[in-house]
């Protein structure tokens, strides 16, 4: 039976320039091991089916990002095991311009950055998605029709804009940058809290007593109930106790 395409995961990678420009998305369908022929979905004998970005679909989308820049550029990518392997860094370093430049120095967006320096999640994902569920998905090809579509929808303009929201301008010192990030970044704890942290830390460390309330050791703890029409799979219930 030929399945609809909502109800696969597919994956469309968005490239961004900090100058604004097009680059076209980067196309990953989905594939169930369990999947019908005729749907198309269903990886060949032997093969691993595929359920996103992969090393070997990174290889392509090297490819296909390298017809854009004319000059030697920086890559940002954030940290998914696809992008920090040594086989996808080489491949991607290897590409030259046509003066024989390095065409691509990968570089890493740190942990937990992403909010700032990321252009893809400050706001081109989202202006992105806005388009893209106004259109028809029922099938892969016309989710690729709408993800082309919702792409053409957001404008040069709005990806540079973002992109300068991210820090990414030359002509802003980085001192300003900076200044800016740091209004943007907040304490883990909010004040009205840090009473309570300090009380954990005295607990923590034993100098206070807690009736009911102990680090663990020596304590024995019952099965946690579970739903009778749900199950808990990971390994830290079903084996509980080992």
């Amino acid at each position: 039976m030929k399945t609809t395409g909502d109800r696969f995961r597919d994956t469309a990678a968005l490239t961004v320039r900090a100058d604004g420009k097009d680059i076209p998305p980067f196309f990953v369908k989905g594939q169930v091991g369990n999947a019908s022929k005729a749907s198309g979905r269903r990886p060949k004998p032997g093969e691993k089916a595929v359920g996103g970005m992969n090393v070997a679909l990174m290889k392509k989308y090297a490819k296909h990002i390298a017809d854009y820049p004319s000059e030697p550029s920086l890559l940002l990518l954030d940290r998914a095991s696809s992008h920090t392997s040594k086989r996808t860094i080489a491949e991607l370093e290897d590409y030259l311009t046509a003066d024989g430049q390095q065409m691509f120095k990968v570089m890493f967006i740190p942990p937990k950055a992403a909010f700032l320096v990321s252009p893809l999640d400050n706001g081109v994902i989202a202006a992105f998605k806005q388009h893209f569920y106004r259109y028809d998905r029922s099938t892969f090809e016309l989710k690729k029709s709408a993800a082309k579509l919702a792409w053409d929808e957001v404008s040069n303009d709005v990806i540079k804009n973002i992109c300068r929201n991210c820090g990414l301008d030359p002509d802003v010192p980085l001192s300003t940058i900076r200044e800016k990030f740091e209004k943007n970044v907040h304490g883990l704890l909010p004040e009205r809290l840090k009473l309570y942290l300090k009380l954990y830390r005295q607990w923590k460390a034993g100098a206070i007593v807690i009736e009911g309330a102990d680090l663990g050791r020596g304590v024995e703890y019952s099965r946690p109930f579970q739903l009778d029409d749900g199950t808990l799979d990971g390994i830290k219930w079903i084996e509980w106790g080992v």
